[in-house]
Parts: structure tokens; sequence; C-alpha cells
């Protein structure tokens, strides 16, 4: 036996040598692709990810049914970790409690019982405290299965068998959606639920077109289905759902809409809606810290707030003082709480190819439709095929009864010299010309059961058979027949699952702007060298620039920028790094105000500008020598709270230019070069792109100053030059 010295040399001999991260690429490529098809992803046949569906075979194997008694969760949780899903327990009974929430789904699939959280982000209780069945929509998923209708594989250790998919009647990933959080490696699904009517109807709808050879179009779809029904409600707008059933991409915003109630003199808003997948308790905390720390006039005007929802109707309440606006108080929640939130698509999905093999595949609704008809199809024509298979077999064995009746003595005498079953089955098979599944047939059955007067019964079930025969065969050999008897049955699932629409989708909201209820006033801001800004009124200002009034400045510190405006506009501020920040004017406080109080960033304000109402352009200039415009309105976003980002670093200046013309001019200086040329040559771009070269530096020289100027009498050069020694 060797030792361990020698073990290790025989393994440095044969070990080859192979490069590090060729093999990082490999493994963490082979990791990301089974995360991708064995956990993270929904199938867009049955609407479920692996977890899903081991959890409901699993509960189908407890012989759990709708009108049986609840099992355990952790009885459930060990069937399923144990012989099909090998992973946490925790994990598995995550899986069931998002699967027996109805706040989070159309079609909740279990039916629970116990504590299994709450909208307000409660936490199920343990699974050793809940109880779970099927959900009468749950249940409709094992309808047709069977071995037959789909495919079934080895489990994890090939000791057992279990569904490939789910052959589900209806199309679950557009009912139910996947939520958000669905995150592969390098992948990310939302798909946000739709109406359970309207999906049935676009669905039927496709189903009559197949059957009279028409495609279906977007427009047919759209005519069916408005958008996204969330399962708790509320108000949709800016929807572009077109490009949603062509491509599964696109975004709109939510909004929770609102009841105003009077109690005595004062009023109150009641939301009556949940953002999709967020949680009461947390939108509720957010209006509270609002109204805590925002130093808006608005936050002052809030009185109380309080949640007043119980398991019928959501109310959260916001009790105004009086002679507040009540639609002001709610622009400015909605502007400043996720009670008004956008979403976004991103619609991927598991789609298979010819050879089963599963991928990743981007779709959108239109084409999720479609290829789950062509499973649903599928389905269908293996159940017939199946079920004709076996009333073939069942003709075939009352033929042989009725044989048997009309030659009975023959038959008891051939069984008489018979020894024994199998031996009386050989004879009647050799000697009467039986075949053998009715000579088997006929030898197992009692004596009395091929007597006259059983007869008639055999006659009744054969004319049965023969008609069952003769629909199906119909429908297998006849189009038109095939596609009805699927209609008809998607005509029954409407009827089990149809729900009205909760959801409101709006092309436009009534938008209350607040910068409306503030009365216009001019306003200065001075910026200091050591980052403050002071806001002056328009007489304070007057006063500073005659030597009145000194700014409440810092010692060492001085004023670098003066910036006119007025209280309805808004402030940009350019950090070092490229980060654009807003603020509105009007939020700004009075007097000195430290930037990092006001924006979040840990780098440098090098630029504060303020476009009128947003139009115009804006030109940054970077130190090694790239200058850009950017549209002054694709910084509306720039007034939340981490910015957004404007160019690539590192900045120097930024200018707010309302009108690009013809004899405007830069000149960057240098340390070692400088250039002239005109604004024209800049090219707009948008805000992440790094710009276009204003003056090649050498490895030694940057970009220190920028100015703009009009009919210079400067040498104007070429953009992207060498440029002129300083």
């Amino acid at each position: 036996m060797m030792n361990f010295e020698e073990a290790l040399d025989t393994d440095l001999r044969n070990a080859q040598e192979v490069n590090a991260a060729t093999v990082a690429i490999k493994t963490f490529s082979e990791y990301g692709k089974e995360v991708i098809l064995a956990r993270a992803l929904a199938d867009l046949r049955d609407g479920l990810k692996p977890s899903q569906r081991r959890a409901l075979w699993a509960m189908k194997n407890l012989k759990l049914s709708l009108s049986g008694s609840h099992k355990k969760s952790a009885r459930i949780v060990g069937e399923m970790i144990g012989r099909y899903h090998p992973h946490g327990d925790l994990s598995a009974y995550e899986t069931m409690v998002g699967m027996a929430q109805p706040w989070i789904n159309n079609l909740h699939l279990i039916d629970g019982q116990g504590n299994w959280g709450s909208i307000d982000g409660d936490e199920a209780a343990k699974q050793r405290y809940t109880e779970a069945r099927f959900s009468d929509f749950g249940y409709l998923f094992l309808r047709d299965l069977s071995p037959h209708s789909v495919d079934f594989v080895p489990n994890y250790d090939d000791t057992e068998k279990e569904p490939v998919v789910m052959p589900v009647p209806f199309p679950n990933i557009l009912i139910n959606g996947v939520p958000p959080g669905s995150i592969a490696v390098g992948i990310t699904s939302k798909i946000f639920p739709n109406n359970t009517t309207e999906i049935m109807n676009a669905m039927i709808e496709s189903l009559k077109r197949r059957r009279d050879d028409k495609k279906m179009t977007v427009a047919a779809f759209a005519k069916h289905v408005a958008g996204p029904d969330f399962p708790m409600g509320g108000i949709i707008y800016d929807l572009d759902f077109q490009k949603v059933i062509e491509t599964g991409e696109g975004g709109f915003r939510f909004r929770s809409g609102y009841d105003i109630e009077k109690i005595g003199r004062r009023k109150m808003l009641v939301f009556r809606h949940v953002p999709y997948y967020f949680q009461k308790g947390a939108l509720l905390d957010e209006i509270l810290n609002l109204k805590r720390t925002s130093k808006s006039k608005f936050a002052s005007q809030i009185a109380s707030i309080r949640d007043e929802s119980d398991k019928d109707e959501i109310r959260m309440v916001v009790e105004l003082k009086t002679g507040a606006n009540p639609d002001e108080i709610a622009a400015f929640l909605y502007k400043n709480t996720n009670l008004d939130t956008s979403f976004k698509y991103q619609s991927y999905v598991l789609d298979t190819n010819e050879q089963k093999e599963f991928f990743p595949a981007k779709l959108g609704l239109l084409d999720m439709l479609e290829k789950y008809l062509n499973f649903k199809e599928d389905v269908f024509l293996r159940e017939l095929e199946e079920k004709l298979s076996k009333l073939k077999a069942r003709l075939h064995l009352l033929e042989g009864f009725l044989r048997a009746i009309d030659m009975i003595d023959e038959v008891i005498k051939v069984v008489k010299k018979a020894n024994g079953k199998a031996d009386a089955a050989k004879k009647l098979h050799d000697e009467l010309k039986f075949s053998e599944p009715q000579s088997l047939a006929i030898v197992s059955m009692p004596l009395y059961k091929i007597s006259k007067l059983e007869k008639e019964v055999i006659l009744k079930e054969k004319a049965r058979v023969e008609s069952e025969i003769e629909d199906i065969e119909e429908k297998l050999n006849n189009k038109r027949e095939f596609y009805n008897a699927l209609i008809e049955d998607a005509k029954i699932i409407k009827k089990k699952i149809g729900k009205k629409r909760k959801t409101e989708i709006r092309e436009k909201v009534a938008k209350i702007s607040l910068d409306e209820t503030v009365p216009k006033q001019l306003a200065f801001l001075l910026i200091t060298k050591i980052g403050y800004v002071i806001k002056l009124s328009s007489r304070e200002f007057t006063r500073y620039k005659t030597g009145e009034y000194q700014p409440p400045l810092i010692d060492g510190d001085q004023v670098v920028l003066e910036i006119e405006t007025d209280t309805r506009q808004t402030a940009l501020f350019i950090s070092q790094n490229g980060t654009v920040f807003g603020r509105k004017v009007f939020q700004i406080p009075d007097g000195r105000n430290f930037m990092k109080s006001l924006i979040e960033s840990d780098y440098d304000i090098v630029s504060v500008v303020t476009p009128v109402e947003m139009n115009g352009f804006l030109l940054f200039v970077t130190e090694d020598g790239y200058v850009k415009f950017v549209k002054a309105e694709e910084f509306q976003g720039a007034l939340r709270k981490t910015g957004i980002v404007g160019a690539k670093p590192t900045i120097l200046k930024v200018f707010y230019i309302d009108t690009i013309r013809e004899d405007m001019t830069i000149t960057l200086y240098g340390k070692l070069k400088k250039i002239t040329f005109l604004l024209s040559q800049i090219s707009v771009q948008g805000r992440a792109a790094r710009g276009v070269t204003g003056i090649k530096l050498s490895r030694e020289d940057k970009i220190v100053d920028a100015v703009i100027e009009q009919n210079t009498r400067k040498k104007i050069q070429n953009r992207g030059g060498a440029g002129l020694k300083v």
C-alpha cells in the first residue's frame, strides 16, 4: 500500500498543466447553465420553475385533493426534497408559501391552512405549524397528467420518475406571470400577471384562428388583453403594451388609487392599492418617514398615518390637517414614495427546441401564448391517441365476449378439459381462434358474464365504445373538430378560473405639478469653493452685490459661482465622477447648506447648472480633453437621491447652453496646449457616452479650464486637433 508521499508523487506525475482562467470560465459557464435551466427560469409551457412543479408532484403523490384534509407542510417538504428536489428545506417551503399567497398570484395553486404570511410583510409560520392541500386552480394542473400526456424523466437518484412539465389547461405563464426576484446567472425574469378572463379570451381567439388557418396578430391579442392585472388591483399608466406583446420588453408605471373622505373639518386620503410584490407595512413606513424627515410644506400638512385594512380591503389612511389640499398631498406622496412606482418587463422563459432541449429565450406575450398552444395541442393529441388505443383494446375484448356468448357450449367444453387458467386461455386461442387478450379476458371473467342475460349489457357497452372511437377519430382526422374540442375545453376552463379585472389601465393620469403650487420667485445660488450652496432671494443678492450683505462663509472659503434661477427650476449638481444630482430650487433651504447634505455624493461638485424648464443642452468637458452635448431633458430622473450618470469621469466643467449658435466657440486650456473650436462640431450624445475628442493631449497634459465665447477673435481650429502651445 502506497504512503501519502508516494500517492502524491504519482498524482503529480499524472497531472496535466491547464490554464486556470479557461477552467474557471468553463466551470462557471456550466454552473450558470445549470442555474438557468434547473432552478431560476419558468418553463413557458406550464409557467412553473422546477421547485414549484416538484412541490405539486409531491402533493399529488401524497394523495392530496380538493375535498380531502390538509397535510402538514413539513410532510410535503420532506416528500419534495427527499424524492425529487435535493435542496434545502427552507427554500422548498418558501416555494410552497409563494404558491399559497393570493396577494401575489392571480391563481394561487396551494390552499393553505394556518399562518401563510401577509401583505404587510409578515413571514409565514414554520412549516411544522402550517398545512396545505391543492387549491381549485392548482388541482387543474393534474387534470390531464399521465405518462402518456407529457414526458417523464428519472428523478435525481434514478429511483423514480417525475414529469418534465405539467399539462396545465391554461397559459399559467401569462396568468400568474413570473414575479420579480427570478434571477439566474446573467439573466433576470419579470413577467407580470394578466387577467384570467382576458387571457382565456385571447386563447380562444387564437384557437379559432388556427382552426380557420388564420394567424393570431398583435392587434387581436391586444383587443382581448388590456394589460397587466395585479391580484391587489391598482392603476397602470404610461404602458406601451404593444411593445410588450411583440418583444417582451417595456415598462409602465403603477399608482395606488385613493379616495378622499372627511372627518369633521379634516380630510383623509385613503389609498387602496399596494404595488405588486411590495409590502404594505414598508409602504406605510415610507410615508411615515417622509412626514418625519421632509422639510416640504406638504409633509407638515399631514396630521397622522394609520392602517385600517382588513381581510376584505386595503385602507392606508393619511389624515390631513385643516386646510390642506388632498390632491396636492397625494401628488407629493406619489412623487416621493412607492405609491407611484415603475415596473419593467424582462420576459425570459425556458423554451424547448425540436430535440426537446431547453434554452432561455426572451419572448413577447403573443409568442408565449402561441408556444403554449403548440404544447396544448401536443398534449391533447397524445391524450386522444392514448384514449383511442385503450378504447380499441376494450372493443376487441367486447367482441370476444360476444363471440364467446354465441358459442358458449364450445367455450365451456374447451375450458373444462384445460389444466388451469393459462392452459384454458391457450386452448381458447389455439382451438377457437380467440386472440390472446380475448382468451385471457374470457377465462378471467365470472361465468355469469358470458350468459345470454349479459349480452345486452355488453352490446350497449360496445355501442358506446364504438361511438367514442368514432368521435375521437373524427377529432384526429378532422382539423375543425380537433380545434372545436380545444375551444370548448377552453370555455369550460374560462368559467372555472375567470375573474373580473382589478387593475385599471389608463393612457394618462392627472398629474398635479408640485412646482405649480410654488410661487415663482427669482432666486440666486452661490456656490463656494469648499462645497456650500447659499440660496439668496433677489433682495439679498442685490445687497450682496453692493457689499451691504456678506453671505455666511466659513473662514478661508469663497464664492466661486453665482447662478440666477427661480423657485420653479431644477438645479443640477454635477460631480467630478460624472454623476448628476437634481434638486428643485424651492426645496433648497434658504441660507448656507452643505452640498453633501443635499446630495449623496462622495465626489467634489465641479459645476451647478439650472436648465430653464429642462430645455437646451448640457456641455460636458473632461480633464482628458473629451467633450459632448447632452439634452437637458435626459436629466429629468436626476431628482432621485443617488443621481444619474451624466458622463464618464473625470469631469472638469459643465455648461448650460439653451441654443447652439454657429458663432459660439469653446476654448480648452491644458497645462501645455490649448485649442479653440466651434460648438457646432460637438455632437449630441447620450448620458452614458464618453463624448468626442476635443483636443489630443500628451500623457503629461490635462485640461485645467474651459471658456465659451461668441464672436471670438482667437484662432479657430478643427475639433480633435493637437492644439497650440499655451
